[in-house]
């Protein structure tokens, strides 16, 4: 779905060629090798200095940023929360793309997909960092979108909940045709659940 083709960026990326179609994808390397900014110039949250990236062999350039985040969601590494409920926070991705709102079953759905066992109307000033994690991860899922940009999504998990949330989320992506292209510091997650693994090192594919 995604190529980026010449692609530099600062002194952080340079890039001659890399595609990315397989529905899992993982980037791996150290921190600092660009693999958090390679994932936000999928979505434009990031401008090359030159070169390209494509979507659906569409430059992005060409793109609006809104039509295109409608298909390309990203969640950054620290987990946003909202004042108000959890039913506010698993909404809140819908109100601002000013969808149809779903039903309660439906959002006890996406909590049970991410194991969680809280009241919709409870408040989520007191979850933990790894509860507010896999609401922010429910909220996007929610959005039903084509492609997740998802930055070291099982960061804030305890090595307990790791393994079946990523569990969770890799069956949801296969179930539902969608792709995931994650960056993870961890290796062996990554040899896991990547059907495509792309190793980065000093802004480069290695």
């Amino acid at each position: 779905m995604f190529e980026a083709i010449d692609l530099k960026f600062k002194n952080i990326l340079d890039i001659e060629r890399v595609s990315m179609v397989d529905p899992i994808v993982c980037l791996i390397g150290p921190s600092g090798c660009g693999k958090s900014t390679l994932l936000r110039m999928l979505n434009k949250m990031e401008q090359p200095d030159s070169g390209a990236v494509y979507y659906n062999q569409t430059d992005v350039s060409v793109i609006a940023a809104v039509e295109l985040r409608r298909e390309v969601t990203m969640l950054p590494q620290t987990p946003i929360i909202y004042e108000g409920t959890v039913r506010d926070n698993l909404v809140a991705g819908l109100k601002l793309q000013h969808r149809e709102l779903p039903d309660d079953n439906k959002l006890q759905e996406v909590l049970d997909i991410m194991y969680l066992k809280l009241n919709l109307d409870g408040d989520t000033s007191r979850l933990s960092g790894g509860e507010k994690q896999r609401i922010s991860l429910g909220r996007v899922i929610l959005l039903d979108s084509p492609v997740y940009l998802l930055d070291e999504p099982s960061a804030a998990l305890d090595p307990a909940n790791e393994k079946r949330i990523m569990d969770s989320i890799v069956s949801w992506i296969h179930e539902n045709n969608k792709q995931l292209i994650m960056v993870t510091h961890a290796v062996e997650l990554a040899e896991e659940y990547a059907q495509q693994l792309i190793s980065m090192d000093g802004g480069k594919i290695i």
